[in-house]
């Protein structure tokens, strides 16, 4: 086949076969990238969006936690919910949060966020 009998069968809608060929090798890589995208990127961006959502759970748990504590102090000193707590009883509550927010650094890591 010559190069005019190739481009008379391309004009008229025959294609040789090398050019159905590099279709199918086109077609076919990109559906090897789509796969492996998905298989390796997104899977891991949907484990790390998971990640990143319990560790926002276990830091509003903390908080939460740090509130009721303070409260409880107040209440055993007699005084209203958000009181003022003495020196003592703040420090003591402001070291349970750390500690409980470094429990959630430590057991839900999420990468780009240091671990406290």
């Amino acid at each position: 086949m010559t190069s005019e009998d190739s481009t008379r069968s391309i004009i008229m809608g025959k294609q040789p076969n090398w050019f159905l060929g590099g279709i199918l090798v086109a077609v076919l890589t990109v559906c090897a990238a789509t796969s492996y995208y998905y298989w390796t990127l997104a899977k891991k961006n949907e484990a790390e969006l998971e990640q990143r959502n319990r560790l926002q759970a276990c830091l509003g748990d903390a908080v939460g936690a740090s509130v009721r504590r303070w409260d409880k102090r107040c209440a055993e000193l007699n005084k209203p919910s958000g009181c003022e707590l003495p020196n003592e009883g703040a420090a003591a509550n402001w070291s349970d949060l750390e500690r409980d927010r470094g429990d959630c650094y430590r057991g839900y890591p999420v990468p780009g966020i240091p671990n406290r």
